[in-house]
């Protein structure tokens, strides 16, 4: 397994145009040998759904999702490079865990809310019953 920032060799690829007018990349060749070249190693992924229309332009388009070196996660359009949006997965971590503990939170504080406003209900029908 080739871990996310770890140089690895690639072949140095050209395009080329063939007899019937297609363009096709090979190899390229300096003085008989193909050329090789370290590359950091990066995964890019294309999320199955689209993009709805709450984010005007980007609507129907995809998120392309790509880990960089020093455990960065990008998140793009697919189809557009401007919109990046970046983060280290250590961020996004923290941010899961702080927003799954905001959400338990706010439930105690609904119930809270939800037992506060029964008794005042049940006050106020007290008071209109000793008003009577």
């Amino acid at each position: 397994m080739i871990e996310i920032g770890q140089k690895r060799l690639l072949l140095r690829r050209v395009r080329v145009k063939d007899v019937n007018g297609k363009h096709k990349m090979l190899p390229k060749i300096v003085n008989g040998e193909p050329v090789e070249e370290l590359i950091a190693h990066t995964v890019s992924r294309v999320t199955r759904g689209e993009l709805n229309g709450h984010f005007c332009r980007d609507s129907g388009r995809k998120l392309v999702a790509t880990f960089k070196d020093g455990d960065i996660l990008e998140l793009r359009p697919q189809g557009c490079r401007k919109g990046i949006y970046a983060a280290t997965l250590f961020d996004i971590y923290s941010w899961m865990i702080r927003a799954q503990a905001d959400n338990a939170r706010m439930a105690k504080l609904r119930e809270l809310k939800a037992k506060k406003e029964e008794a005042r209900r049940l006050r106020a029908l007290r008071r209109k019953i000793e008003q009577s």
